[in-house]
This record gives structure tokens, sequence and C-alpha cells, in this order.
């Protein structure tokens, strides 16, 4: 892998490794709304970062870039729950392998729409 291409994934396997982190943190929990907008950030955070990373390193469609982005951000949210089930004090919960993959399917979407809306500019300066 050349430094470019590094340079791009780069970023969303320090925010991984972020995540794991936190998971692994026991202590007193706040409130779940806390919890919720937690997931919505650091979610949707990762699902961007896996968008650069793609989207940089290979010629697909933003259509399909945004399905893998949605399953992979999923499956990582999948992995981090099952991580805290090893975790003292830490309970794995589904509802929050939902707000991730819908937080993705958030920010993918976002993603759609300014880079649509950029190719267009850019097309029409041309």
């Amino acid at each position: 892998m050349n430094a470019k291409k590094l340079w791009l994934w780069l970023p969303a396997l320090a925010w991984m490794s972020i995540i794991f982190y936190l998971s692994s943190q026991t202590g007193p929990g706040g409130p779940e709304w806390q919890a919720v907008v937690f997931h919505i950030g650091a979610y949707s955070l990762l699902a961007s970062l896996l968008w650069r990373g793609l989207r940089g390193t290979t010629e697909m469609s933003r259509l399909s870039a945004g399905f893998i982005v949605v399953t992979l951000t999923m499956l990582y949210g999948i992995s981090d729950e099952w991580h805290q089930s090893f975790t003292p004090g830490r309970m794995p919960d589904p509802y929050d392998v939902m707000v991730d993959t819908v937080s993705a399917v958030g920010a993918v979407l976002v993603l759609i729409v300014i880079s649509t809306r950029l190719r267009k500019d850019a097309q029409i300066e041309s």
C-alpha cells in the first residue's frame, strides 16, 4: 500500500482504535441520552472516515461505497458490543448497534449528497 492510500485509511483505523479503547473502560454509566449521543457522533465519524478511505482508494460508485461503508460500520458496531461483553461493568446492547447503523446511514446519505453536489458544481465550472 502506498503512502497516499495509507494516509486515506489511517484516520479510520485510528478512530476505530479510540472506540475500542473507550469500550474497554469501566466506570459509572451516565444518562442513556449521553450514550446515544456518543454513539451517533462516534459512528457517524467512523462512517465518514471509512468513506474517505474507500472513495479515495477505489473507483467504485458512491452508492456502492455507501453500502460498503454502512456494512463495515455496522459490523464494527457489532464487534464493539461483543468486545463490551468481556469488559467488567459493561453489557452489550443491540440497541447500540441499531443506533450505530442508523448513524452510518445518515452520514453516508449526507456524504452522497455533498459529493453529488460537488461533482455537479465541478461540471458546471468546466
